[in-house]
C-alpha cells in the first residue's frame, strides 16, 4: 500500500524536567479528501495504521476526525485542530475563538495565540503541534500547464497560499520559542515550484 502524502521521523530535545532526554516520534500528514470516503474509509484507516505515527494531521475531516481516531486505535483527539494522537493532548487555549474579525483559512476557529495544541510525549515534556489545510485553487503548477511562466505560478502561490499560511507561521513561531514545533500541511501545490534555495533545518522543528 502506498502511505499517504507525509510521515516524518522527528528526534527532538522536549522541553521540561528531562529535556536532555530525545524523544523519537513519527508525525504524519494525510488529507484524507472529503471525510476519508470518497475512495474507500477502510482504506484510509488501514493506511493510518500502516504508517504507524504517533501524530497524524489530518486534512479534510469533515466531520470525521473522532471517528477516524477511534477506528485507527488513537486514544487522543483535537477536534478543533484535526489532530489525533497516541500521546495526549492539551488546548492551548480555552477551547472557542475570542478573536474578532475574520480569520485567514489556515486559522479558522483559533485565536492567533492558539494555533497549536500541547502533546504530552513524555513525563515533564511537551511539544506545539499545529495543523494546516491551504486552499487548492488556483493551482499554481496549472499556470505552468497552460502556457504559463514559472514567475506567474509563484505570483499564484504568493498571492493565494502565502497569505494563509505566514499567519499560523507567525502564530506558532514566536510565541514559544523555547519549545519543539511541528506543524503538519497539505501546501495544496506541487514543491517542484519553488526555485529559491532550500530554508534551513532547525532541530525539534518541522
Amino acid at each position: 500500500m502506498r502511505l499517504p502524502q507525509f510521515l516524518l521521523p522527528v528526534l527532538f530535545i522536549a522541553s521540561g524536567a528531562a529535556a536532555q532526554d530525545p524523544v523519537e516520534l513519527r508525525i504524519m500528514t494525510y488529507n484524507i479528501w472529503y471525510g476519508g470516503v470518497q475512495v474507500d474509509f477502510n482504506q484510509t484507516i488501514a493506511a493510518i495504521r500502516l504508517a504507524d505515527a504517533d501524530i497524524v494531521g489530518l486534512q479534510e475531516p469533515d466531520g470525521n476526525t473522532a471517528r477516524i481516531a477511534e477506528a485507527a486505535g488513537y486514544a487522543y483527539v483535537d477536534l478543533r485542530r484535526h489532530i489525533i494522537s497516541r500521546v495526549p493532548l492539551f488546548d492551548s487555549a480555552l477551547g472557542s475563538r475570542t478573536d474578532t474579525g475574520q480569520a485567514p483559512c489556515s486559522m479558522a476557529g483559533l485565536d492567533s495565540n492558539a494555533a497549536h495544541a500541547w502533546a504530552l510525549v513524555a513525563p515533564g515534556q511537551v511539544m506545539a503541534v499545529a495543523n494546516l489545510h491551504l486552499t487548492s485553487h488556483p493551482y499554481g503548477p496549472d499556470t505552468i500547464k497552460s502556457g504559463g511562466t514559472v514567475a506567474a505560478a509563484l505570483a499564484v502561490e504568493t498571492d493565494t497560499r502565502m497569505p494563509e499560511i505566514e499567519p499560523l507561521i507567525a502564530a506558532i513561531s514566536p510565541s514559544w520559542p523555547q519549545e519543539p514545533r511541528s506543524l503538519s500541511p497539505a501546501i495544496s501545490t506541487h514543491p517542484r515550484i519553488w526555485t529559491g534555495p532550500k530554508p534551513p533545518s532547525v532541530r525539534g522543528q518541522t
